[in-house]
């Protein structure tokens, strides 16, 4: 999906650039199964070797019309949803070849598990 003030070559150098353009990859799903699934197999392919490009993992949900009129669960919610099964599907894709070098999600909270995740890949991963 292509937002047109995304890719505005004003905005770009603004430091506003579409996903496109820095190579990001989205699921746009409102299914933790599709978004879990198409994340890590995206992670397996572009990212099988340190050498290959940085992987920016997208653990989101895009909500729907009608959450996004307010009549369903907010993106807070959604997170809430897909945040649990980073922390137990993640690990089993994890190599020295094929991690992650960014994290992407929705709702941080500051309770110690994001930054133990990201910990955990740099020192035992990200060799």
């Amino acid at each position: 999906m292509t937002v047109p003030w995304l890719i505005d070559e004003d905005a770009a150098h603004d430091g506003v650039a579409g996903a496109e353009a820095i190579g990001i990859t989205d699921t746009s799903t409102l299914s933790s199964c599709t978004m879990e699934s198409d994340q890590l197999a995206k992670l397996a392919a572009q990212r099988a070797t340190p050498t290959q490009s940085y992987f920016l993992l997208s653990w989101t949900l895009t909500q729907s019309t009608l959450e996004v009129l307010g009549l369903g669960d907010s993106i807070l919610d959604l997170a809430n949803q897909a945040d649990p099964a980073l922390y137990t599907s993640l690990s089993p894709a994890l190599s020295t070849n094929t991690y992650p070098n960014i994290l992407f999600i929705d709702n941080f909270q500051n309770d110690g598990q994001m930054v133990d995740l990201a910990m955990t890949i740099n020192t035992n991963y990200a060799l």
